[in-house]
């Protein structure tokens, strides 16, 4: 029992890294803190996401 305290830190450390932790939906892939996808030649972004030039790629937009 004296060591529950210290499993309980460690247990809650983990928690807050793993709840943190952003998957991206397809077709995103992760590429650093971002999600991003090749826009189609003749088409446009997928939902929820927006064009940027400098990358030439479509940006998940994240609603936070």
């Amino acid at each position: 029992m004296k060591f529950l305290w210290i499993f309980t830190v460690i247990f809650s450390m983990v928690v807050l890294v793993l709840g943190h932790h952003q998957t991206c939906p397809l077709p995103f892939a992760k590429d650093g803190n971002e999600c991003i996808t090749g826009r189609p030649v003749k088409g446009e972004c997928p939902p929820n996401s927006t064009y940027k030039v400098a990358t030439n790629k479509c940006h998940l937009n994240f609603n936070h």
